[in-house]
């Protein structure tokens, strides 16, 4: 990823792990970046799952990452970030017959993660409806303004049924966008992290959202890059927790595992150091 960073646990061309689908395919997590991240920036998160027989793929969102990114951002970002996700499956499907993974990768149901900005790409993927009266406020903000056409996207929504469950992690919804009740159609479960180092307010966000399936991790003393790119409580830790959890939600809801150790570590029962769980 733009030699933006190096991972020195991850290996080029190392040979793949055995499919941890029972179909003999792949099956596959997108992850969405925050505001001027980029697509490698949670090499942790995808070298954990990639060793555990999934495929991660994590797409640049283009304006907005580190070396090419627009201020202020356009209101059209926050669909289009959206609609990268959705073509990243879509690019998984057509990959060519030469491809190493061609055929091999199950994309009719996935898991989506986001970090910061990509928490809200996760909700309006998932079905989060946007607010319009909200979205016309932001637009006429916009430099430039929404067009027509990209009202029109916002109304209709940018819902992909392909994501079945998700991760948004060290961000919130914002009522800027989704108004008040808007999370409400998100008719997936989903696992949201944020650390209590962190600005983000995991408790009034967890407060707020009510019937709608949504289990929360709150991580003692992580700062907001705990689920991205890593800082100083971050180091040998992050994959022991974040990778840890993610891999036991995604296992549960895309290949049903109902393992006592998969549930254990989602109700909290087989307890992971610094994390407090809090379920809807």
């Amino acid at each position: 990823y733009e030699e933006l960073s190096v991972d020195r646990q991850s290996f080029i061309d190392a040979p793949p792990a055995e499919p941890a689908h029972a179909s003999g395919q792949y099956p596959v997590l997108v992850h969405s970046h925050g505001h001027r991240g980029f697509g490698g920036g949670n090499a942790f998160l995808s070298r954990h799952l990639a060793s555990h027989g999934w495929l991660v793929v994590a797409p640049d969102h283009t304006l907005n990452t580190f070396t090419d990114n627009v201020e202020p951002s356009p209101a059209w970002i926050y669909y289009v970030r959206s609609l990268d996700v959705s073509a990243a499956l879509d690019a998984i499907d057509g990959l060519a017959a030469g491809d190493p993974l061609h055929g091999l990768a199950s994309t009719s149901a996935a898991i989506l993660s986001g970090h910061s900005r990509g928490t809200h790409t996760v909700w309006g993927s998932v079905g989060a409806t946007f607010d319009h009266d909200a979205v016309v406020t932001q637009c006429e903000a916009s430099t430039p303004p929404c067009t027509p056409e990209q009202l029109a996207v916002f109304d209709a929504g940018v819902h992909d049924p392909r994501f079945v469950a998700a991760i948004p992690m060290a961000g919130s919804i914002r009522p800027e966008w989704f108004g008040e009740s808007g999370y409400a159609s998100a008719a997936v479960p989903l696992f949201g992290m944020t650390g209590g180092a962190d600005t983000v307010d995991g408790q009034a966000q967890f407060d707020a959202l009510t019937g709608i399936d949504f289990l929360w991790a709150d991580v003692e003393g992580a700062c907001h890059e705990f689920f991205n790119l890593g800082c100083d409580d971050a180091r040998g830790t992050q994959e022991a927790i974040v990778g840890t959890l993610v891999l036991a939600f995604a296992r549960n809801h895309l290949l049903g595992d109902e393992s006592a150790e998969t549930l254990g570590l989602l109700d909290g029962t087989i307890p992971v150091s610094r994390v407090t769980l809090h379920r809807r």
